[in-house]
């Protein structure tokens, strides 16, 4: 093998080499997603009462709080007009220290079932 020839065999084997760490570096700098924080408003609109019961809640693994101003507000189900379709938990910011969240819930109402919003209470 000539000079050139090994100075050439040389240079792709530093290329190989520095693409094979960049790739093992950048594998290791996987974050996990971020905690997501809802500010929440009601909107309200006449109750709308659906005839087929909301399926059980699903469990679901509640991720630490990004600060101390937050609750966790629980998934649910949500009726969009064909079916329930499960909407996650997240995080609402606390309006005030005191203010505590009562989770929506279903109520049984009027033949069918109707969605309470979510409240802040004192």
């Amino acid at each position: 093998m000539s000079g050139l020839e090994e100075n050439r065999a040389f240079r792709n084997l530093t290329r190989v080499a520095a693409i094979t760490v960049a790739t093992t570096l950048l594998a290791g700098c996987y974050a996990p997603p971020r905690t997501h924080v809802v500010r929440t408003e009601t909107v309200v609109e006449g109750p709308s009462v659906v005839t087929l019961r909301p399926p059980a809640p699903r469990s679901e693994l509640i991720p630490p709080a990004p600060n101390e101003h937050v609750v966790w507000d629980p998934g649910r189900w949500n009726w969009d007009g064909r079916g329930y379709v499960w909407v996650s938990g997240h995080y609402v910011e606390r309006p005030y220290q005191q203010a505590v969240w009562e989770p929506g819930h279903w109520i049984e109402r009027n033949g069918g079932w109707v969605w309470d919003e979510g409240h802040w209470r004192t």
